[in-house]
């Protein structure tokens, strides 16, 4: 419960002095990474506060289950399964999402990126989730267009120890290839050149029992959000769970009779 230590400081040098002002530089940036997103924690949830994830958006949740969204594959499903991601609902428990066992090689030490202040680790997990409406980008004029994905969610609901250091998510646009071979490719480079994965959501920072909320509209963490996506690929670092992945944002459709119908990637 408890460890004291006692002895004489050590006085400060210029090594220090420099070591202290990048630790403090690494502070800063990853606090300016969790700015980038609206962070609700589940604790502050009440009827007057509900979770962004409760109110009313003006894009359909592409990757919902009730759309036809699926979890196709994971790296590690020590507990939950990735197609609890996409539930319409808030989680019940940690067993209502999707959480990895650790990672047997974290190392001892853990160090930090001086830039991003994240964790410097090549381990991580990974789940495949298919969006039932993909967001395609539509076309307006010769030169414009309209689209995509716009918002995202990232739900540790129940999520308190063990919830992953930070998230990214990548994004293809494969409605012509099979989900097997789109599967193959999140986890083997050599399946890798039949599909395009390109970057949704920059590697951020995640927190404890809370909705972390990201618009394209920041500019700041959602990247190529104009672009089609069928599929995306969410990974964790090191390892541990998530509730719920949201991914809002304009439908795949198509002109009919000269009306807009909604077209299922199903």
């Amino acid at each position: 419960a408890r460890m004291k230590i006692w002895g004489y400081p050590v006085h400060s040098s210029s090594s220090t002095l420099a070591k202290n002002s990048q630790q403090t530089s690494s502070r800063q940036n990853h606090a300016a990474i969790a700015a980038a997103s609206t962070i609700h924690p589940h604790s502050l949830t009440s009827s007057t506060t509900p979770p962004p994830s409760s109110k009313r958006y003006h894009q359909p949740e592409l990757s919902s289950v009730l759309h036809g969204g699926k979890g196709l594959a994971c790296s590690n499903k020590h507990y939950g399964v990735p197609s609890n991601l996409i539930r319409t609902t808030l989680g019940v428990d940690m067993g209502d999402g999707w959480e990895t066992a650790r990672h047997p090689h974290r190392p001892a030490v853990i160090t930090k990126d001086p830039v991003t202040g994240l964790q410097d680790t090549p381990l991580m997990d990974w789940a495949v989730l298919k969006l039932g409406m993909g967001g395609v980008v539509e076309k307006v004029g010769h030169s414009d267009s309209k689209g995509g994905v716009e918002r995202i969610i990232i739900d540790t609901r129940h999520f308190k120890g063990n919830f992953p250091e930070s998230v990214s998510i990548d994004a293809c646009c494969c409605s012509n290839l099979s989900d097997d071979v789109v599967c193959a490719s999140a986890a083997a480079a050599a399946a890798a050149d039949k599909v395009e994965w390109f970057p949704l959501l920059k590697r951020t920072a995640l927190s404890a029992d809370a909705e972390h909320e990201f618009l394209r509209d920041d500019g700041k963490m959602i990247v190529n959000g104009s672009r089609g996506v069928t599929h995306v690929r969410v990974s964790i670092y090191p390892d541990g769970g998530l509730s719920r992945v949201r991914i809002y944002g304009h439908p795949f459709s198509k002109k009919d009779s000269n009306e807009e119908r909604l077209i299922s990637h199903l």
